[in-house]
């Protein structure tokens, strides 16, 4: 049986929040210059490929599949264009190889007598990185009646912390378990920790002074061969130490904290709604 980790405690946090916006706020209204902003999105997150430092491509070990991904941001407009900030994110990745090919095995001590069956690997990545973001159009300089669409490219900077396992698919016969390799878990507590470099594009979508949508695609960029739960060597066995490359795509709202367009902060969660 492989469990998958428990995003309860955040989505009900999502869905307070939430709730307590419809019922107690008025919209949000449209971004400007110096304005403190939050942000949530949901998506999907899979990892691509990985590549060596001298960026050559290295064979895909495993059929990657999508997973969950959770973003929250602070940030905050600066200038015209600006808009620096802070994001945490929340990973779920994995992937299943039929007949494992690893180039780890007989290397590492986990994979001297690696059965050839089917086996899956299991992530939970949590990252927390600054960003900085450029919209190609300035902020508005006052309220605007119009539906508002502000592209934007960003790229960032921060550590990743992950836990990993690998596990056969069925219990092979005569072993008492299906696991194979973990990290962060079970009997090895320390996770991987890793730098990590974003980049990425997007847009911002203003419905008339209602809420405002925030698209985007990140491209994740992790210091650490070791996501997939499996290390990369090369055909004289010294290890490759590849990065890997983790898409992501993620749709959401973004929730001004202050606004200077308005002269009161009725529009926020925790406000009750003056007319």
């Amino acid at each position: 049986m492989h469990t998958r980790p428990s995003y309860n405690w955040l989505w009900i946090l999502i869905l307070l929040f939430i709730h307590s916006f419809k019922s107690h706020a008025h919209p949000p209204g449209e971004l400007a210059q110096n304005q403190w902003v939050i942000a949530f999105q949901a998506g999907s997150a899979m990892m691509l490929t990985e590549v060596a430092p001298d960026f050559s491509s290295i064979s895909n070990e495993f059929n990657h599949q999508p997973g969950l991904a959770l973003d929250f941001a602070v940030s905050h407009t600066l200038g015209s264009h600006w808009e620096p900030g802070f994001d945490l994110s929340i990973n779920h990745l994995s992937g299943t190889s039929p007949l494992p090919d690893f180039s780890a095995i007989g290397i590492h001590a986990r994979f001297i007598n690696l059965n050839q069956l089917p086996v899956i690997y299991q992530t939970a990545s949590t990252s927390g990185y600054a960003f900085i973001r450029y919209y190609f159009r300035a902020y508005p300089k006052g309220m605007s009646t119009k539906m508002r669409i502000d592209p934007f490219f960003e790229v960032g900077v921060g550590v990743n912390h992950f836990k990993t396992k690998l596990n056969y698919q069925q219990t092979p016969s005569g072993e008492s378990t299906s696991l194979i390799f973990e990290k962060g878990q079970g009997r090895n507590l320390i996770p991987g920790s890793s730098a990590q470099y974003t980049m990425g594009t997007g847009t911002r979508i203003n419905f008339r002074k209602a809420w405002n949508l925030l698209l985007s695609l990140d491209m994740d960029v992790i210091n650490s061969d070791c996501v997939d739960a499996v290390h990369n060597y090369d055909s004289q066995g010294n290890r490759i130490h590849a990065r890997a490359i983790l898409p992501r795509l993620k749709i959401g709202v973004i929730i001004p904290i202050t606004n200077p367009l308005r002269t009161t902060n009725t529009y926020l969660p925790w406000s009750g709604v003056k007319r």
